[in-house]
């Protein structure tokens, strides 16, 4: 099964990456927001991350 994030983040999570990687693999905008906002979601890096996603869908 995939990771959820289920203990929250490492002390320095590289979600940049992460997000890259799921978008080359077919992942879509509204998967990367969904997925960083499934669990811990207010943590500071799922939170940004998702939020610079989310800025992504509206500007386009």
């Amino acid at each position: 099964r995939g990771c959820y994030g289920c203990f929250g983040p490492k002390e320095t999570p590289n979600t940049a990456s992460l997000s890259r990687a799921w978008l080359g693999l077919g992942a879509t905008e509204d998967d990367v927001v969904r997925a960083f906002r499934s669990f811990n979601a207010y943590a500071e890096p799922f939170r940004r991350e998702s939020e610079a996603h989310e800025r992504v869908q509206i500007t386009e």
